[in-house]
């Protein structure tokens, strides 16, 4: 991959429609990337705790384990037949 630039590579972009999703999905397209399936995946979409540790209840700490953690391994597992099509693949977790 030429460094600094993505162009012809496709990129996947979970979280993309705001914040740190919106911001990389726009950097990716400025740097020649067509942002959608494929070359890079970038597992950006994530949430966190509503409330205190203590005062958390197990059913939202499974709640925030399944975005950020298993949201991740989905994602991945989807982009992955993809990506091994590319000499060029790479996952990226922010």
């Amino acid at each position: 991959m030429n460094s600094g630039s993505f162009t012809g590579l496709k990129a996947l972009v979970t979280g993309g429609a705001f914040g740190i999703g919106l911001a990389t999905a726009r950097q990716l397209r400025a740097l020649g990337a067509a942002v959608a399936v494929l070359d890079v995946l970038v597992n950006n979409a994530g949430t966190g705790a509503r409330g205190t540790v203590e005062d958390n209840s197990d059913e939202e700490w499974h709640r925030l384990f399944d975005v950020n953690v298993v949201g991740v391994v989905r994602v991945t597992r989807t982009a992955l037949p993809y990506l091994r099509r590319s000499e060029d693949a790479a996952i990226v977790g922010t």
